[in-house]
């Protein structure tokens, strides 16, 4: 079962910049799976909405509202996810979700708010 793992596994990379050294170990490690494999260079709203009418994916932007200060801009995108995105997605969900958390700070939090609901 081990030597097959790499054929059905999901692997997503993120980075800022791309380089040759980042390509080559995507083409080493993640070029082997059996659904094929998706690169975005560079995602920007206009052209998100492009690639998921593309690949017959779902997307929801949301623009987080003006905050006092950027200390304030972490528990702005918190209470949006919670108060506003979080009940359709738990809701409408019938297959699998991903969310693109910005820190792992975040992602810490998020999940440990996820767990505590369920």
């Amino acid at each position: 079962m081990q030597s097959y793992s790499q054929l059905f596994r999901q692997n997503i990379v993120l980075s800022k910049f791309q380089n040759i050294d980042l390509q080559a170990t995507l083409d080493q490690y993640c070029s082997s799976n059996v659904f094929g494999r998706v690169s975005i260079t560079k995602l920007q709203p206009n052209r998100a909405v492009a690639v998921a009418k593309d690949l017959k994916l779902s997307m929801t932007l949301k623009r987080i509202p003006p905050v006092a200060s950027f200390e304030h801009a972490d528990e702005a995108r918190f209470q949006l996810f919670v108060k506003t995105l979080w009940q359709d997605i738990y809701e409408k969900c019938t297959g699998y979700t991903v969310v693109l958390i910005p820190s792992y700070f975040d992602y810490v939090r998020l999940r440990n708010y996820i767990r505590d609901k369920n």
